[in-house]
């Protein structure tokens, strides 16, 4: 889309023309084109509205020529309105694809997000279960532990008793 920023007077009005400048977009007319094109037609104009001046005091036949003038002139118009809609249409074209871009974004980065928390959820249950199963297990050989440990003083009660009991046969004997 054309943003017009100019000083000059409005296009309708005589000897000056405004010069757009156009955005450069992914997609579209090349900018030096087009603005060596609306120069191009700026001069014509300016070069149609000179001629036009110097005609008023010229015969009728001269003012034949004219007419072919302000005919091409109006065609050279039609030209620049075309390219003018074309140039929207590509803005509008180009707006809807980055709308497009915009929501196609968001929900990939939702399914990211909702992967990502499926993911730590499976993740989280999985050390909850290896956690209890290392408790378990943990239980488990403290017990063992814990008879082997009431084992071995077990035994060796009794074999302080066997030590005590040849003890006393020896001081006996």
């Amino acid at each position: 889309m054309a943003t017009w920023e100019s000083d000059e007077t409005p296009l309708g009005s005589p000897g000056h023309i405004r010069v757009p400048r156009f955005r450069t977009v992914r997609r579209g007319f090349a900018p030096n084109e087009v603005m060596e094109y609306l120069a191009w037609v700026s001069d014509h104009v300016e070069a149609l509205e000179s001629r036009v001046g110097h005609l008023k005091s010229v015969s009728e036949t001269d003012a034949r020529g004219v007419d072919a003038s302000v005919t091409d002139m109006v065609r050279t118009l039609d030209h620049v309105e075309r390219l003018r809609r074309e140039a929207d249409q590509i803005v509008a074209e180009a707006r809807a694809e980055a709308e497009r871009i915009r929501v196609d974004s968001r929900f990939q980065a939702e399914a990211a997000r909702a992967d990502a928390q499926r993911t730590l959820w499976e993740a989280q249950k999985v050390a909850d279960k290896t956690l209890s199963d290392l408790e378990s297990r943990r239980e488990a050989v403290r017990s063992e532990v814990q008879t082997i440990r009431d084992d071995m003083l077990y035994a060796v009660k009794g074999l302080e008793a066997t030590i005590e009991l040849a003890g006393d046969r020896r001081w006996r004997s």
